[in-house]
């Protein structure tokens, strides 16, 4: 088994990855409550960061983090008429391509539309290892908030590494799910 796809569990706004080895994945596609996803910035108040060099004091505990990549604070647009919860704007979608034979996958790709309103692409999952993301894995330290100044104060997952290289790191707890984006030119 290459690939297990679930639903029924919601996950944020976009589907959620675990791999399994390097060529085996479970993804949790139920994106039901997107409009309930909170967009964490890496600052205790939450204020926007600051690209200037300027650090407020609210970010010196923080200093040594990536900014989020659109460096501008990113707000959920909420729940709007969905009666899914999912919100007016977001949507996913998982493309999953076999080959020629269909027994064997050529790659897993997943697009759509955040919970902000900003559209994304994933990067193919089956290339995620020789690319050396850290897709559907425990984040990288050095790229996410310590577990102590999170506002679930627990792990980090990354969630997607987009096309332009940018990654999306993502934590729950209960019914509460963030989001922290990273841009690849912020990585150490």
């Amino acid at each position: 088994i290459q690939l297990i796809l679930t639903g029924h569990k919601p996950q944020g706004d976009m589907p959620s990855p675990i791999r399994v080895d390097d060529s085996s994945w479970v993804i949790c596609a139920d994106t039901s409550y997107s409009g309930d996803t909170i967009w964490w910035h890496g600052t205790s108040d939450e204020e926007p960061l600051d690209m200037n060099g300027s650090e407020s004091e609210s970010q010196s505990v923080l200093s040594n983090l990536p900014a989020t990549s659109t460096m501008t604070r990113r707000n959920n647009l909420g729940r709007g008429n969905s009666i899914s919860f999912r919100g007016d704007v977001a949507v996913s979608e998982v493309l999953v391509n076999l080959s020629n034979h269909g027994s064997t996958l050529d790659s897993i790709k997943y697009h759509g539309v955040l919970s902000d309103g900003t559209e994304y692409e994933s990067i193919n999952l089956l290339e995620a290892a020789s690319q050396n993301a850290t897709v559907g894995q425990v984040a990288p330290s050095h790229l996410v908030p310590d577990e102590l100044d999170s506002p679930h104060q627990g792990r980090w997952w990354t969630k997607s590494t987009f096309s332009d290289g940018s990654q999306l790191f993502h934590a729950g707890e209960g019914f509460n799910v963030w989001n922290y984006v990273v841009s690849e030119s912020k990585e150490n």
